[in-house]
């Protein structure tokens, strides 16, 4: 790892009070990128996600696709947890509080592999090259593995994956 919160960061109670597993999730990139909404989803894909028991879940996403947490089946399944986010060092606090993020490709993957932090990446089809064309782990981050789709625009299955992986995390802790 070569990036920490800043030393005075307090974890947030929401988090450190939270049963089982504590996941941070972000579905959306920055609509300024070209070609953002490849990398980019729709959060009620994340479904099979938060069907996982065992673990809480926590809203990492800025911006205005952090409003479309709204439009899951059960409001509430994700906590949100931005309100006090102003800059990545707030970012870098609340990731450490977790035990795992899952985002798509966003800086706060980045963040969190470079903080050391496990980390589920949701990659579209094609990727970009930092990702390479196959396989589940990343160069850069070892603590990050990979779920990508199998097909282009076929976020099912790399959601399920994703949902299977966590299942074994929380089976096993």
């Amino acid at each position: 790892p070569y990036l920490r919160p800043v030393g005075d960061a307090e974890l947030d109670n929401r988090i450190e009070g939270a049963p089982g597993i504590k996941v941070g999730l972000v579905w959306a990139g920055s609509p300024t990128r070209r070609k953002n909404q490849r990398r980019s989803m729709d959060p009620a894909l994340l479904q099979p996600i938060l069907d996982i028991p065992g673990a809480s879940f926590f809203g990492l996403q800025v911006g205005a696709a952090a409003a479309e947490r709204n439009q899951l089946a059960e409001p509430g399944q994700i906590i949100d947890v931005t309100d006090g986010i102003l800059d990545f060092a707030d970012t870098a606090a609340i990731v450490a509080g977790l035990d795992l993020v899952i985002s798509v490709d966003t800086a706060v993957l980045h963040l969190a592999g470079g903080m050391g932090k496990p980390a589920f990446g949701l990659l579209s089809r094609p990727t970009g090259f930092l990702w390479g064309t196959d396989g589940d782990a990343s160069p850069w981050y070892p603590t990050i593995r990979l779920f990508r789709q199998p097909e282009p625009g076929d976020w099912d299955g790399a959601v399920r994956a994703a949902a299977a992986a966590l299942a074994g995390l929380v089976k096993h802790q």
